[in-house]
């Protein structure tokens, strides 16, 4: 990966992780995502993806499942919150041309 594709996986973990703890859920970087951090201070330049892992705070599974629910669901709506804010700047540049 070049450098500005690192940068912007970075941004993007980073953001999901803030969602994730806004709805209560501490994620963090793991396997390669966490080894580059530690090693390197950002992500390794091959790799692709970033994985995240939380420990739940439930111990039943129907509530670890219902809770990995929750976090998508609120993952999802993070997202669509910036598309939308991000076609408002797209429609905002396209108009000022």
């Amino acid at each position: 990966m070049d450098g500005k594709s690192v940068n912007e996986l970075e941004t993007a973990s980073r953001r999901v992780l803030d969602d994730l703890v806004e709805v209560g859920v501490d994620a963090y970087p793991c396997w390669g995502g966490l080894r580059g951090a530690v090693r390197d201070g950002r992500m390794m330049g091959h790799d692709s993806g970033v994985d995240l892992a939380w420990l739940s705070k439930h111990t039943h599974p129907f509530d670890i499942i219902g809770e990995s629910r929750m976090a998508q669901r609120e993952m999802r709506r993070g997202l669509e919150r910036r598309a939308h804010v991000g076609d408002q700047r797209q429609s905002v540049g396209s108009a000022a041309r």
